[in-house]
C-alpha cells in the first residue's frame, strides 16, 4: 500500500489486517502436530502472542518451578498417598491391621536391638541417646497397644448389641462413660497380670502432681 495515497482509515485497517494474519500464523505454529514452538514476537514493540485455544501451562508463569505452581499456590502441588487420605475412600482398621501387622514385629526387633545396645554401650553420651530412643519406642508401642485394646472393647460391645437387637431387644447405644469404665477395667486386668499395678499408680500420681503444680502458676 502506498502511504502517500492511503487515508488514515485505510492505514488503520491495513494494520489490523496484518496483525490478524500474524495471530493466525502463530496459532498455526502453536497447534502444529508433534512440534512445540516457543512463543515468538512479531515485532520489536509488540507483545508476545498466545492463542486463546492453547491452555496456559507452567511456562506462562514467571515463577514456575520456584515454589509457585500452575494453580498459584505457594509450595507447589503437594503429593499425597491415597492409602492414608480420608477423602480417598473409607478407612478399614481391620484390613489395615492385617496388611501392616509386620510393623509390630519390626518394632519388637528394634526394641530388642536397642536393649542390647544399651547393655553393651560404654560411652555415656551414646548410651543416653540410645536410652532415649528406647523410651520413645516403648511409649509408641504402649500407645498402639492401648488403642488396639480400646478398639477391641468397642467392637465387642457393638457386636453384642447387634446380636441382642437381632433377638428382639430394643436398640441401645452404650455411653462413652461406660466404654471408658470397661477400658479401665481391661487396663487394670492387664497391669495386674504383669505385676505393674503399683508402678502404674505411682506414675499416674506423679503425673497428676506435676500437672497440679504446673497449673498453680496460672491461678488468678
Amino acid at each position: 500500500m502506498d502511504g502517500t495515497e492511503a487515508t488514515l482509515g485505510e492505514r488503520v485497517e491495513y494494520a489490523r489486517g496484518r496483525h490478524r494474519s500474524d495471530q493466525k500464523r502463530l496459532c498455526a505454529q502453536a497447534h502444529s502436530v508433534g512440534e512445540e514452538r516457543p512463543l515468538e514476537k512479531v515485532g520489536k514493540r509488540r507483545k508476545r502472542v498466545v492463542p486463546k485455544e492453547e491452555p496456559i501451562g507452567d511456562r506462562a508463569l514467571p515463577f514456575a518451578g520456584r515454589g509457585v505452581s500452575s494453580n498459584n499456590r505457594v509450595g507447589g502441588r503437594k503429593s499425597i498417598d491415597p492409602r492414608f487420605e480420608e477423602h480417598c475412600g473409607n478407612f478399614n482398621q481391620g484390613l489395615h491391621d492385617k496388611a501392616y501387622g509386620f510393623v509390630d514385629e519390626l518394632k519388637e526387633k528394634e526394641k530388642t536391638a536397642l536393649v542390647e545396645e544399651v547393655a553393651k554401650q560404654k560411652n555415656p553420651a551414646v548410651r543416653r541417646i540410645v536410652e532415649k530412643q528406647l523410651q520413645t519406642l516403648n511409649a509408641a508401642m504402649e500407645r498402639s497397644q492401648t488403642q488396639r485394646a480400646r478398639r477391641e472393647i468397642r467392637n465387642r460391645v457393638r457386636g453384642e448389641e447387634r446380636e441382642k437387637v437381632k433377638r428382639g431387644k430394643t436398640p441401645f447405644f452404650t455411653s462413652e462413660r461406660e466404654l471408658n469404665r470397661m477400658e479401665l477395667e481391661a487396663k487394670y486386668d492387664q497391669l495386674k497380670s504383669q505385676g505393674k499395678v503399683k508402678k502404674y499408680i505411682e506414675k499416674r500420681r506423679k503425673k497428676q502432681a506435676h500437672k497440679v503444680g504446673f497449673l498453680k502458676h496460672f491461678t488468678i
